[in-house]
């Protein structure tokens, strides 16, 4: 019976059978890795070192190719731009028959291109494409060279890279092409081409070649293709029908090399240019903004990985050799042969990453230490070859630099004379032509001009095309008479000192200038320097600045007189309300006579003060909608059954800070006008609205600033206001009305009312269409509260507190204490702020409240409440004057922290605010008084 026919046998055999299956499937999963891809095989991971290695070749040679690039260039550019050169080249071109510049211009070739190991170095003519000059084997190629000409000037850059195929039919052959000259010429073509050609063969090649020696195998290579796809060097391999490459050939069928020149990097598997599948590395090289090489450095794919398919092979044939031998083995193999692997990936990455230092340790099997051998011996040879280029870099450019500074120390004269000149002429023209005032330069003979500058054509609308060849009173730019005044002046002094002439523009704008002016020579006739200024707006701001210390002077005068002449009027109201208010004497009529005739001269009193801004106001958040709703009947029953109230409020109209006493007074004195300039019947209009001015909106109106405002506007049907009194009306005691009719200070008050509130006011009239004024007052937050004004007026209350009255006037000091001990308060007098000062420190009395003048001898009211406070703490204060004088307000508006009491001031008015100072609990003294 066979062995293998039992049970034993069969187990035997199936597990052999499956021995050699696990064995089998753990060397195929060792070498193409797991199903679904869990685990890279070796297969893979040698791929994945080798386009490692590739990649870092690659990198080192596309450094080598940049660099040699920028040699070259370098070489052409330093050439080029030598003054020597220039002036040989030049020299050939004038005397194509010298012998000795032609000798020294082909030595001068010889030498460079000896040195640098070019293939040729020639000098071109760009018109004829005729070599001029060329070192010793720069034999012209007619074609190759009218290609390279044309090249050169039609792409507009200074340097150009071309490609030519070598007469031989082996290699491409590469010309760097500058221009020189092109800055002399007026149409910036160049004079001549400075040519630099190299064969790539015989220079490129051996460098990229002994790059990769050692590194790759013998199907390695390194291939060079330009943006056209075509073949820059000779390659190892024929193509695939055979036939050897030829310069400058397409290249058919390599997905790399487009990628390449297309800006991309990197590393892949494919076929290259014979259609064999091959591991490569494919880097971009830039020559210029528009065009590119593409390199790639690759090794077949079967020479790649043949290690790793003989390994399969014997792999599968000891795959007879025991599970645990095999297991054993392929253990140690993994762990053997991974650690150097991944040792060298880890080199390999931080040498990609530009660290020339870093070397592969040597261990593990041969192979991998002969490899790590030559990886190491390819980065001591990039390393070694790094630094030879940067030495040989640093001492070309030395030699460079110290052949230009003997060049340039024989032109620098020259130059600097000429930039003398050039700077001369270009000072003059720019202060010419950027001078802040009007220069112009004409004839004395006829008048006509010869330039004139910028500056003249802005001002005065002509263009230098217009101005030049024809006289101011041909352009209508000044009249002839003040032609003949000017003309009279250089009679007289030789010169135009400070002369003001009016000139009309291009556009009819009549402008006021003034000039200067002295005699030159020009071409050997006499002319006129002039020099003119446009001093209009200059006139328009001096005639404002007279204006305004007008008005501060009416002011000025206006607060004076108020502080004396309301201490009588206070006098004169106080003792005639205290003689009426007994009713049963016999002398009442006169008595409200006197009233009447004093409340009138106060009121008098509070426009002066209006006008001047000197009026003493307590601003109120206010609806203007509501306060000017509150005033219809009143103006009406002032404007007259004749003539139509039209009230227009505007919608959700913002709030204003005003006081409502300065609202009234503007409106009647608005009206009142409104009415005067209405003859019979007519319509007179208010309206308010929110407004938003622009910049340009404020343009001519110094009182009004972009921003949000509420407008209140008065317009009438009336006779209008002539347009030489429109300048005046808001001047005081400026009036068109009868004499009688007017005192002239009604407008006046409104402009001082709306210039004590941060607004402005604009008017609008012509003769027999009426007239129109809009105030504009600066709108608050709606979040403010509004304040609201009593309706009925609030009984006289009195108290019994002691009240310290400072008064400097006699007179107001016995009227006031009268009222005050009427309504039953203690009165303590005093004369002055020293007296005040005496009696509260001496006495021993507690004061209630301080009821003092604001403005005295020695010491104002604000100083003494503040001497007062620090003896009696808290002590409470009353202020009271004919105007405030920014004593205690600023610019007349009151702080909401301080009591006023404002001169001339009633029985009412004097309770009602001692009562407010004290804010306490208060008696009834006389409900009707």
């Amino acid at each position: 019976m066979p062995w293998h026919s039992g049970i034993s046998g069969r187990i035997i055999i199936t597990f052999c059978t499956l021995s050699l299956l696990v064995f089998m499937s753990i060397q195929l999963s060792e070498l193409y890795g797991l199903p679904f891809g869990l685990v890279r095989g070796k297969i893979a991971d040698s791929t994945a070192k080798e386009l490692t290695i590739l990649s870092s070749v690659a990198d080192v040679n596309k450094k080598l190719i940049t660099v040699w690039l920028e040699e070259r260039r370098g070489d052409a550019r330093v050439a080029a731009e030598s003054p020597y050169v220039r002036e040989l080249a030049a020299c050939r071109i004038t005397k194509p028959a010298s012998p000795h510049p032609h000798a020294e211009l082909d030595a001068w070739l010889e030498l460079i291109r000896t040195t640098y190991r070019y293939d040729a170095v020639r000098i071109i003519d760009p018109k004829s494409g005729k070599v001029i000059a060329a070192s010793d084997n720069g034999a012209p190629d007619p074609s190759a060279t009218q290609s390279l000409v044309a090249e050169a000037t039609a792409t507009g850059m200074n340097e150009t890279i071309s490609l030519t195929a070598e007469e031989r039919g082996r290699a491409a052959r590469l010309h760097i092409v500058r221009q020189i000259g092109q800055d002399l010429t007026p149409d910036e073509k160049p004079l001549l081409l400075l040519d630099f050609s190299v064969d790539l063969d015989q220079v490129m090649k051996p460098v990229l070649e002994g790059s990769i020696a050692g590194v790759l195998g013998r199907s390695g290579e390194v291939v060079l293709v330009d943006d056209k796809l075509r073949f820059l060097m000779s390659t190892k391999h024929p193509l695939k029908d055979g036939s050897p490459t030829s310069p400058l050939r397409s290249v058919n069928g390599a997905k790399t090399a487009r990628l390449a020149t297309e800006g991309g990097e990197g590393a892949m598997k494919t076929a290259d240019y014979r259609g064999v599948p091959v591991l490569t590395a494919y880097r971009h090289i830039p020559l210029d903004p528009e065009r590119a090489w593409g390199m790639e450095v690759k090794i077949d794919e079967a020479e790649a990985l043949a290690p790793i398919r003989r390994q399969l092979q014997r792999a599968l044939l000891f795959s007879l050799c025991g599970i645990a031998l095999t297991f054993a083995c392929s253990l140690f193999i993994a762990r053997y042969l991974g650690r150097p692997l991944q040792n060298m990936a880890r080199v390999a990455g931080e040498i990609e990453e530009g660290d020339l230092g870093q070397r592969v340790p040597l261990e593990g099997s041969r192979e991998t230490i002969e490899l790590g051998c030559s990886f190491n011996s390819m980065v001591d040879r990039l390393r070694q070859s790094q630094e030879g280029l940067e030495q040989r870099v640093a001492e070309r450019t030395m030699q460079l630099e110290v052949l230009n500074r003997e060049l340039q120390a024989e032109v620098r004269e020259r130059w600097k004379m000429e930039e003398r000149l050039r700077d001369s002429n270009e000072k003059f023209s720019a202060a010419y032509n950027s001078a802040p005032v009007m220069i112009t330069i004409f004839s004395l003979e006829d008048g006509r001009y010869l330039d004139v500058n910028n500056k003249f054509c802005s001002v005065s609308g002509f263009s230098r095309e217009e101005s030049i060849g024809k006289s101011a009173v041909e352009l209508g730019w000044i009249t002839p008479p003040d032609d003949e005044l000017a003309r009279g002046r250089i009679e007289r002094d030789g010169r135009i000192q400070d002369l003001e002439v009016s000139c009309t523009t291009k556009s009819g704008e009549k402008i006021l200038c003034k000039n200067w002016g002295e005699i030159i020579n020009v071409a050997g006739k006499k002319a006129l320097l002039s020099i003119a200024m446009d001093i209009t707006q200059y006139r328009k701001v001096e005639e404002q600045f007279h204006q305004a210390q007008k008005m501060e002077s009416v002011g000025r005068l206006a607060g004076g007189v108020a502080h004396d002449f309301n201490n009588m009027l206070s006098v004169i109201l106080g003792h005639a309300e205290l003689c009426l208010m007994d009713k049963d004497n016999p002398q009442r009529m006169h008595l409200e006579a006197i009233l009447d005739a004093g409340k009138r001269s106060a009121d008098m009193t509070r426009q002066l003060l209006a006008f001047a801004r000197r009026q003493t106001v307590e601003p109120k958040v206010l609806d203007l909608n509501e306060t000017v709703s509150g005033m219809l009947r009143m103006l009406e029953r002032l404007i007259g059954e004749g003539i139509e109230l039209v009230w227009a409020p505007g919608p959700k109209l913002e709030q204003v800070k005003i006081d409502p006493a300065q609202v009234d007074q503007m409106l009647a004195n608005l009206c009142v006008n409104a009415r005067d300039a209405i003859s019979g019947i007519g319509r007179l209009t208010i309206l308010t609205a929110n407004v938003t001015l622009s910049e340009r909106e404020c343009r001519g109106n110094s009182d009004l600033s972009p921003g949000s405002y509420v407008m209140l506007t008065v317009s009438d049907t009336g006779q209008g206001i002539p347009p030489e009194a429109q300048e005046h009306i808001f001047e005081p005691f400026f009036t068109t009305k009868e004499i009688g009719k007017g005192t002239g200070l009604g407008l006046a008050t409104v402009y001082g009312i709306v210039k004590q509130n941060q607004g402005g006011i604009k008017v609008e009239s012509k003769p027999g269409s009426g007239t129109t004024f809009s105030i504009f007052l600066p709108c608050i937050s709606r979040g403010a509260q509004i304040e609201g004004v009593d309706a009925e007026p609030e009984p006289i209350l009195g108290g019994k507190e002691t009240i310290l009255l400072v008064e400097d006037e006699p007179s107001v000091t016995e009227m006031s204490r009268n009222i005050l001990e009427s309504l039953g308060y203690r009165i303590m007098v005093a004369a002055g702020p020293e007296d005040a000062l005496r009696q509260v420190t001496s006495g021993t009395e507690m004061i209630d409240l301080l009821l003092t003048d604001v403005v005295m001898p020695g010491m104002n009211g604000r100083d003494l409440a503040r001497e007062l406070r620090s003896v009696h703490p808290g002590l409470k204060c009353l202020f009271m004057s004919g105007y405030t004088a920014d004593i205690i307000a600023d610019h007349g508006v009151l702080h909401d922290s301080v009591n006023f009491l404002q001169k001339p001031f009633d029985v009412r008015s004097l309770a009602a605010k001692v009562r407010s100072a004290l804010g306490e609990k208060a008696h009834t003294l006389s409900p009707d008084a």
